[in-house]
């Protein structure tokens, strides 16, 4: 039987530390809120998501329990002094075993917290950005034009990042008036990680000659 885990980066809490899960917990989403108080006045004026009319979410807590009775005491240490020097206090992208598919970024800890010598336990917990990412991107091909091009991105899930294209040549992205997104470097593939496409349908304008562009859906649960 396979065992369940996480995915760490690319450490395997299953495959390569040889342990078994015990428990994990991730907190709920918790939005974030900017409310002004009126003076001498009913109520109170809601600020909240003035800016884009996106909802923006605070930090997660991840919590995960592992367990090992593998080999002996002493090779039970050197595993886990391994996922303490190559995990604890980095930034790391994270699978989940019952989230098929979706990924999520945060720093996390590793802590032993053994207290048998028959078996070692360990607890990694995480700081997360609250968003579950989609493994595979939305792709779009951008349809040939004289160098400008308008096109609409539905985006069925939570805001959307990480906005990839496939360009033979520069170009820019505009997104309303406020945000403009250009390719650095001629031709190959940009990364572009700063934009946010809210919910829904978008008209993005393009000046240059992009031939895809891809991008990952957030969600806030599964």
């Amino acid at each position: 039987m396979t065992k369940r885990g996480f995915i760490l980066g690319e450490y395997d809490t299953a495959a390569d530390g040889h342990f078994t899960l015990n428990k994990w917990s991730l907190s709920e989403p918790k939005q974030k809120t900017n409310y002004l108080n009126i003076a001498y006045g009913d109520g109170e004026i809601d600020y909240t998501d003035v800016y884009d009319n996106t909802p923006r979410y605070e930090m997660r807590t991840l919590s995960i329990t592992l367990i090992s009775s593998f080999a002996t005491r002493n090779a039970r240490r050197l595993i886990i002094e391994d996922m303490v020097n190559n995990l604890d206090g980095f930034l790391t992208l994270i699978a989940f075993p019952d989230f098929p598919r979706k990924t999520m970024s945060g720093r996390i800890s590793v802590t032993d917290k053994t207290e048998s010598p028959y078996y070692s336990t360990v607890v990694i917990t995480g700081k997360m950005e609250p968003y579950l990412w989609s493994e595979y991107r939305t792709q779009l091909v951008v349809p040939p034009s004289d160098g400008n091009a308008e096109i609409t991105i539905s985006n069925n899930g939570r805001p959307a990042t990480e906005l990839v294209c496939d360009a033979s040549n520069y170009f820019t992205i505009f997104k309303g008036s406020s945000q403009s997104y250009t390719s650095p470097a001629k031709g190959g593939v940009n990364l572009q990680t700063g934009i946010y496409i809210p919910r829904g349908k978008s008209v993005i304008r393009i000046s240059g000659a992009p031939t895809t562009i891809k991008w990952k859906e957030g969600t806030l649960t599964p």
